[in-house]
């Protein structure tokens, strides 16, 4: 009886609270300045906010990487109308921001499907970065593969692999550079080729390994292995392609290999002043290639100090994982989608059918608010519901995330898991995002309910 009384009480006390004007209440809607960033959408948007009572201002990437300007004070809702494309340096910025009990709408999630770069004051992807920079040099170069440079280079190579050719060759990424080209015709086990060592070979404040590289149609990973004085090894994977990429390691980006009992413990990392040389190539334990032929070409080696462009490489902080919102499996992709419908079990936003999407994903299903002393610390409410031709669920494109405690206590997320810009543009779907916007603002909620 005590439970409902108080629970009546709690009721009518929200609801004879006096409501905030709308200057009291403040969203941040981001403008990113990519080409889905259309004027016309931001209007819309900014003019439904409006509706729902938020004092609506555009901030733009500066703004979303800098925890000392986004936060809840600052910001009671952040709007990010492509949650996809986001700049890998906001992270530990949005993830402030969440635990400070921020709200937040996303669309387009999981977050962070494509992570940005800011080069030069141009924001790009990282594939973009590693495709048109990949003729640059790096800062210090440790092997530019002249004629005879490799002579005193090492093979080693596992049981059952056949001779291989090691060689430099012109034509690497830039004109007048060359490369290290390798042709393998029998893998197995493991194949790698390393520089003599030699102490000191990576200079004082260089943090960041930095070269070019490719692979033939069959050889899509290559390892690069830096051992250090005390004979630890430590390995690094990067995905290859046929065209040349340029790559960014952090010390980081380097695992462990057993080598030194002594080393590879928690918070251990590879050392680059230790460093003392260097290997690159195939393993099955690592690049995981298949018996058979593989090549593969490396264009100029070296490192570099900390740059503005590096340190977004270096940025190793990531945030928790949101349900519904990131990592990417916290969704999952909704196949054969035939309608889609606010759900009739709800009451946020207006009953009605919307449009179907390109592409449909859904956050996974989570328990409703039913049941007493369940103890959970959000309710989480699925707000569209899309289904297949025969009238099968497909799962919740749309949802919301409570959160009444824990970690990210007093925010309410919404996760829309459509991947279709064009989808966000109609009329239906921006009053859509206006009732759920209303929603968040208005903030009333039964956390849970029933025997």
């Amino acid at each position: 009886m005590s439970r409902l009384v108080s629970f009546v009480l709690l009721c009518v006390s929200l609801a004879v609270a006096p409501e905030l004007s709308a200057a009291e209440y403040k969203a941040g809607l981001l403008r990113s300045g990519l080409p889905d960033d259309e004027p016309a959408f931001a209007e819309a948007l900014t003019m439904r906010l409006t509706n729902a009572g938020y004092q609506v201002a555009q901030i733009g990437r500066d703004t979303l990487c800098d925890a000392n300007r986004l936060t809840p004070t600052a910001f009671d809702l952040l709007v990010i109308p492509d949650a996809g494309t986001l700049p890998r340096a906001s992270m530990p910025a949005i993830a402030q921001y969440l635990r400070g009990g921020g709200d937040l709408i996303a669309l387009n999630t999981p977050l962070w499907q494509l992570q940005m770069l800011d080069v030069d004051g141009k924001w790009i992807t990282r594939d973009e970065y590693e495709r048109a920079f990949a003729g640059g040099l790096p800062e210090h170069v440790l092997f530019d593969f002249a004629t005879d440079s490799i002579k005193n280079w090492q093979r080693s190579r596992g049981p059952g692999t056949k001779e291989a050719t090691y060689e430099t060759v012109v034509g690497g990424p830039a004109s007048g550079q060359r490369a290290l080209h390798v042709v393998i015709p029998q893998f197995a086990a493991w194949d790698t080729f390393g520089s003599p060592p030699r102490e000191g070979v990576i200079p004082k404040d260089h943090v960041f390994t930095v070269f070019s590289a490719k692979g033939g149609p069959d050889t899509t990973q290559l390892s690069i292995e830096w051992d250090e004085k005390d004979g630890s090894r430590w390995v690094a994977v990067v995905p290859l392609t046929t065209q040349w990429r340029r790559y960014v390691l952090t010390p980081d980006d380097f695992r462990f290999w057993q080598s030194v009992p002594h080393r590879g413990k928690a918070g251990d990392r590879f050392r680059p002043e230790n460093a003392v040389r260097v290997f690159v190539g195939l393993s099955q334990s690592h690049t995981g290639h298949s018996a058979g032929r593989h090549e593969y070409w490396v264009g100029p080696f070296g490192t570099a100090p900390n740059t503005p462009v590096y340190e977004q490489f270096a940025t190793t902080e990531s945030p928790p994982q949101l349900d519904t919102l990131w990592p990417s499996f916290k969704l999952f992709d909704c196949t054969g989608v035939a309608s889609l419908t606010a759900r009739a079990d709800q009451l946020f936003v207006t009953p009605a059918g919307f449009a179907v999407p390109q592409v449909t994903r859904s956050p996974h299903p989570r328990p409703r608010a039913v049941g007493i002393d369940k103890e959970r610390k959000w309710r989480w409410i699925p707000l569209l519901e899309a289904r297949n031709a025969d009238g099968q669920w497909r799962g919740t494109p749309a949802t919301l995330l409570v959160h009444v405690d824990g970690e990210f206590k007093g925010g309410i997320w919404a996760s829309f898991g459509i991947g279709d810009a064009q989808w966000y543009r109609q009329p239906a779907v921006l009053d859509l995002i206006g009732e759920v916007a209303r929603t968040i603002r208005q903030g009333l909620f039964i956390i849970e309910g029933g025997a």
